[in-house]
């Protein structure tokens, strides 16, 4: 089952969390919102939301700096068993897909040549799960959901050109889609 009502409540836990890099105009919260906003633009497919709604959820644990003094999180997408528990039980038939899409999604960035994004990501992605214990087949309709998670995640920020109601529209439908999912 789908814990939506301690998802919101962590989000606000975390909403300080230094997260505003050359990556993100926007707090963590708001990005985790506007990537599930994303998400639902692409899909109905409750797994891949609830992915996108857990995609961040070891940022606070991984949470540094790196050398120019922006927020990092290194190694967040390996997330835990313990932290998506907490909002996916893990007899939920979509337990082990969603922690395999989480562990993915940050994947098509080590690939250098985008040429090769193709071939690359798979591997990449099969290596991943195979350390981590996961065994869900590495198929083209795995590759195709992780990658829609990743679009979803870069297209879950603030845009240059947008209007605080604009943001503040996007961030109430994710809020309304996470209460559905429950």
């Amino acid at each position: 089952m789908f814990n939506a009502s301690a998802l919101l409540r962590f989000f606000d836990d975390h909403k300080d969390l230094p997260h505003v890099s050359k990556y993100h105009l926007e707090n963590f919260k708001e990005h985790c919102l506007l990537v599930i906003d994303e998400m639902a633009k692409r899909t109905t497919d409750s797994a891949m939301l609830i992915a996108a709604c857990l995609h961040d959820i070891a940022k606070p644990r991984t949470q540094g700096y790196n050398k120019i003094n922006q927020p990092c999180f290194y190694g967040h997408e390996k997330v835990t068993d313990e932290e998506l528990s907490q909002f996916l039980t893990p007899d939920d038939a979509r337990y082990e897909r969603v922690k395999a899409l989480i562990l993915c999604h940050m994947t098509p960035y080590n690939v250098i040549n985008k040429d090769e994004t193709d071939t690359v990501v798979p591997k990449l992605c099969q290596k991943a799960l195979k350390k981590a214990g996961i065994e869900i087949e590495v198929d083209d309709a795995f590759i195709h959901e992780v990658m829609m998670l990743h679009e979803a995640d870069d297209a879950g920020t603030i845009r240059s050109d947008e209007n605080l109601a604009g943001i503040n529209e996007r961030i109430e439908t994710a809020i309304s889609r996470i209460a559905e999912l429950a």
